[in-house]
């Protein structure tokens, strides 16, 4: 047998190996948190979702269909991992490489933390590294040679990197502002019509919706800025990289020249990827993970550079390698114990007790969605969110599940100490603790939207005990009547005066005209007014006011109007 073929079978022994150990690992780790959302995507196949692209449900919902349950959820998160790596490999580019270079290739590879986690968990960023690493080795097929069949299979990469997570756009960016010679190549141009026109049912279902995507990830989510967003930015990286790891691409980054067309763009990438997500902290918290496509070429880079540098080899084997001894060891405790709860591995036996208590009824949850997602998950009961005015919208909000269990008996998984001991309890099963209570006739403040028109001068000061005016619409969002005195859930309408860095907030009660039925897609006008409490609590010298609805599970303000309020500073 030839060396070469030696060589090779040694690579794909460890490629097999990678896929057993990552297919093991799915089948025996508990659901992560944000998986149970995506298999509720699956569930409801559509061409977009509020958060993410539909890629990441399409490859759940063909997992499910070679096998069930957390596995069948997470298989081709494990193919394409497995597949990725094949794919590096490639273009890598070492024809003549032996035992030595490919266990230098899985060392690497095995000291990336998340690459390691995402190789047996499924989020919309497994799509996306395994494109990206086909697309990467289309374009470097097109530097070789700029083919039309090059071309166009780097706009259907393209397009399925931006139908996995819209991150993508930034390292299509990178790739053009790395070689801006390309734009003069009418096949480039034809390729970004292409990728554009495969991308349009996507775009399409964003124009119904509102475009709640881009809102969302465009300014929703952005919050004044702190100094601790950019500071934590790079220690997390290291995180995600691992330490010993990002220190190798450091040393390679500063001392290797790029040797062609190809590694200048994956400068680009690493340098320009991580660097637009630093900048983008000056916005609110940047991700840890939104950066870990940039696996693909610090696993390349690193390696090239090896080949040249006896010095870096050293530093993989000394300082690389324990690192992936570590992440191994930890892996093997998060397949064994429930220690990593507090990253979003939550234990079954907590949904497993609510299913017991709620005996076959709808569990109602209120803000996460990930607890109705996983509580599907395990128990295929059927559950819903309900939002709080604090929350960021979700898919939830477009599916509105909680709208099909309005007169329904359900179960409310909600700690409301207003009730009475009979109607909210708390409960224990397996050692998990939780509360709620079981309502026959289900309603919730969550589709009443209220506008408000302060009757307030702007500059005017407000003490302690003041009084607040305003005239206020509301209206019922559904068909549906809302009974505004219900036996368990009443509704009520409140003032709530916060700082706007949303440290604080206080509710107290508004008072109005009595309200008996609001019906159907009904608008009522009322004269609403409430008393200023003790704000000096709030720490921001920028307070608002809102009006809000309350029906003991949560706090609604369903068109987020705030306004600007001035309260004393000495306001006791």
């Amino acid at each position: 047998m030839k060396k070469l073929e030696r060589n090779r079978i040694v690579f794909f022994a460890l490629i097999a190996a990678w896929f057993v150990i990552n297919f093991v690992q799915a089948a025996v780790t508990l659901a992560y948190e944000d998986e149970g959302y995506y298999e509720v995507y699956a569930q409801n196949l559509d061409w977009g979702y509020y958060d993410h692209p539909p890629m990441v449900a399409l490859m759940i919902a063909a997992g499910h269909l070679f096998l069930g349950g957390t596995i069948g959820m997470r298989l081709f998160a494990v193919i394409l991992s497995t597949l990725s790596c094949v794919v590096i490999w490639k273009l890598i580019g070492d024809k003549n490489a032996d035992r030595n270079g490919i266990l230098l290739f899985f060392i690497l590879i095995g000291s990336l933390v998340m690459f390691n986690i995402y190789g047996f968990i499924v989020v919309p960023d497994s799509p996306l590294i395994f494109f990206s690493s086909l697309f990467l080795l289309a374009y470097k097929n097109y530097l070789d040679k700029p083919s039309w069949r090059s071309s166009l299979l780097m706009a259907f990469l393209a397009a399925a990197m931006l139908y996995s997570k819209y991150h993508a756009i930034v390292l299509l960016g990178l790739v053009v502002l790395s070689n801006l010679k390309m734009l003069k190549d009418i096949k480039i141009w034809t390729s970004f019509i292409v990728t554009l026109l495969l991308f349009t049912p996507h775009l399409l279902w964003q124009f119904d919706h509102d475009f709640p995507s881009f809102k969302y990830h465009l300014y929703q989510r952005s919050v004044d800025f702190s100094y601790t967003y950019p500071l934590e930015y790079i220690p997390f990286q290291l995180l995600v990289f691992g330490p010993t790891t990002f220190g190798a691409l450091i040393y390679v980054l500063i001392k290797r020249k790029p040797v062609d067309a190809f590694e200048k763009t994956l400068y680009f990438i690493t340098i320009g990827f991580i660097g637009f997500f630093w900048i983008m902290t000056c916005r609110g918290h940047a991700e840890p993970h939104w950066t870990v496509v940039c696996v693909i070429p610090v696993v390349i880079l690193i390696y090239r550079h090896c080949l040249q540098d006896k010095k870096l080899i050293i530093f993989v084997r000394r300082f690389i390698f324990p690192v992936v001894v570590i992440v191994l060891i930890m892996r093997i405790l998060l397949c064994c114990t429930n220690a990593f709860e507090f990253i979003g591995f939550w234990k079954k036996q907590l949904y497993y007790g609510i299913e017991k208590v709620a005996e076959g009824r709808p569990v109602i949850f209120r803000a996460r969605f990930q607890d109705p997602s996983l509580y599907m998950h395990y128990t295929g009961g059927e559950a819903a969110t309900i939002e709080c005015y604090d929350s960021h919208k979700t898919q939830y909000d477009l599916w509105a599940f909680d709208t099909l269990m309005l007169g329904r008996e359900v179960f409310v998984r909600i700690k409301i100490d207003s009730l009475s001991p009979s109607q909210s309890n708390d409960y224990e099963f397996d050692g998990e603790k939780f509360s709620g209570f079981i309502t026959k006739n289900f309603q919730s403040a969550n589709r009443i939207a209220i506008t408000t028109t302060p009757l307030y001068q702007y500059g005017q000061i407000f003490h302690k005990g003041d009084t607040v005016f305003a005239n206020i619409l509301i209206h019922n969002q559904l068909s549906t009547p809302i009974d505004f005195h219900h036996e368990d859930l009443p509704i009520e309408v409140k003032a709530m005066f916060k700082d706007d860095e949303d440290k604080f907030d206080i509710v107290v009660d508004g008072f109005y005209d009595d309200i008996d039925t609001l019906r159907g897609y009904e608008t009522i006008e009322r004269r609403f007014y409430a008393l200023v409490p003790d704000t000096s609590i709030l720490w921001n010298r920028h307070k608002t006011f809102a009006v809000v609805t309350y029906d003991r599970m949560s706090i609604y303000n369903r068109t987020q109007e705030y306004f600007e309020i001035n309260l004393d500073e000495k306001n006791k």
